[in-house]
């Protein structure tokens, strides 16, 4: 029976413990965040989040040229308000965990 070959781009993503990370008490979940975040992957995925919250600004102003009810367009965004802020903060951990990793904090 053959065996599957393992990629190694699974490899280059665990996060690599080291004493001086260590010390300054990163911890495994930050490094393997950072690990992606310097991934090609990782620019593709940014370039769709931001087309993402472009698309749904879009859809709002869409809805107001073609005379959606006041009440629809609050809902509407209220609903893009949060999902923004979800995927903002998903961005600020990503953001922390390159600056616990890099030497001079991400500057």
């Amino acid at each position: 029976m053959a065996k599957a070959t393992r990629p190694d781009f699974f490899m280059s993503l665990t996060p690599k413990k080291t004493e001086e990370l260590d010390k300054k008490g990163i911890t495994d979940d930050e490094q393997f965040i950072y690990g992606m975040t310097q991934t090609s992957g990782w620019q593709v995925f940014t370039k769709r989040k931001e087309q993402l919250l472009k698309d749904m600004e879009a859809f709002q102003e869409t809805a107001i040229a073609n005379g959606t009810s006041e009440a629809e367009i609050g809902k509407n965004a209220i609903v893009i308000s949060m999902v923004k802020g979800v995927i903002n903060r998903l961005w600020t951990i990503t953001d922390d965990a390159k600056e616990a990793c890099e030497p001079n904090g991400g500057k």
